[in-house]
């Protein structure tokens, strides 16, 4: 048996083991940035991860002196900042995850010269990180006290709205943030709240309490009332949206020679006279800065440009706003007794997509 546990390629094979830790701090690592940790059963979670944290501390000491545990180790050590940071507090989060990968670093088969450049440089990394964690949330952060109110789920589940009571010395204010509910993620003993696209619906002043009530409305109703509020509503398709509903065939663009930069203008092929003496021109190819330019699609992806098109709500057939990804009926809230939030907007202008989701740090 002592043989078998002194063998180079026991020990060789059992570090692969760690590497699963590795990504395991590194999930962690991105939920505490893009999500909030709510630990609801704080005992059995420290528990359960105590005993795991313990293991694996084993089994990366035994395996201490191969080159996969020697690199884990290291490479944790940075991947603890934001989990540091964002769930300061959350102690039966963080002690066990601390205690294995310090151990684990200090412990390594790694050189002393080694231990000591890289310990140099992710003790600068948490100085700074630290740092400009502290003058973020204490100087670039509003100071107003939050306080949260009520929440409430839409009908179908997809959405949820927040009530945010703001406390000042004008009265206080009162705002109704709406999110999607379906990007949260839940584990065992822990629930990751997904943060980043809160969108604010409704502001009032000063602090009062908003009467709210989600409703399931008809996307044909929806876009009749919208029209008779405004019959000359648009609606701005992106370019995956002109594609499905086949507009972008032959779709082309004018634009001001102004608006592009020297870099666009010489893809297209423009040259803009330095003075109107100068000569040597080719035929067509002169322009100036006030004129303007019709780019087919393909010009348009050439230079960089962002493609869309505004096109008119009331040019929209029901079948085009379902080919749109709108459903037949979906959830809106009214805010004393006025709709704040309509399903079939945020689906249209993207609300909830992940491109635009906004870093949090909190």
């Amino acid at each position: 048996m002592n043989r078998f546990f002194d063998s180079p390629w026991t020990k060789r094979i059992l570090s692969l083991v760690t590497i699963p830790y590795g990504i395991f701090l590194g999930y962690v690592a991105y939920w505490s940035v893009f999500y909030d940790i709510e630990i609801y059963e704080k005992v059995k979670f420290g528990f359960v991860l105590a005993i795991g944290c313990l293991a694996m501390g084993i089994m990366m000491f035994y395996t201490r002196r191969q080159l996969v545990t020697m690199v884990v180790s290291i490479v944790t050590m940075p991947l603890l900042l934001p989990i540091v940071l964002l769930n300061f507090g959350e102690w039966e989060l963080l002690i066990p995850l601390v205690l294995v990968s310090v151990t684990a670093f200090f412990t390594s088969g790694s050189g002393e010269a080694a231990k000591t450049i890289f310990g140099a440089m992710i003790l600068m990394l948490y100085m700074l990180g630290a740092l400009a964690y502290f003058f973020y949330t204490t100087v670039l952060v509003s100071s107003v006290q939050m306080t949260p109110g009520p929440s409430g789920v839409s009908p179908s589940g997809n959405y949820r709205y927040e009530v945010t009571y703001s406390m000042d010395k004008c009265g206080g204010g009162t705002s109704v943030i709406v999110a999607p509910n379906t990007y949260d993620t839940s584990f065992s003993y822990m629930y990751c709240r997904a943060k980043g696209f809160d969108r604010t619906v409704y502001v009032t002043r000063p602090l009062s309490e908003p009467e709210l009530k989600w409703t399931t409305e008809k996307r044909r109703d929806i876009t009749a009332t919208i029209l008779d509020i405004n019959p000359d509503a648009v609606l701005t398709l992106s370019e995956s949206q002109m594609h499905t509903l086949g507009r972008d065939q032959g779709f082309t663009k004018e634009i001001r020679v102004k608006d592009l930069n020297q870099k666009q203008l010489k893809t297209l092929g423009i040259v803009l006279p330095a003075s109107e003496g100068e000569t040597e021109i080719p035929e067509g190819m002169r322009l100036y800065t006030e004129d303007t330019i019709v780019v087919d699609l393909s010009d348009l992806h050439n230079i960089g440009w962002t493609v869309s098109e505004d096109v008119p709500l009331s040019d929209l057939t029901d079948q085009q706003l379902a080919a749109l990804g709108v459903p037949e009926s979906g959830d809106v809230l009214y805010v004393n007794g006025e709709p704040q939030f309509r399903y079939y907007i945020a689906i249209l202008d993207s609300y909830y997509d992940m491109s635009k989701r906004e870093l949090v740090i909190d």
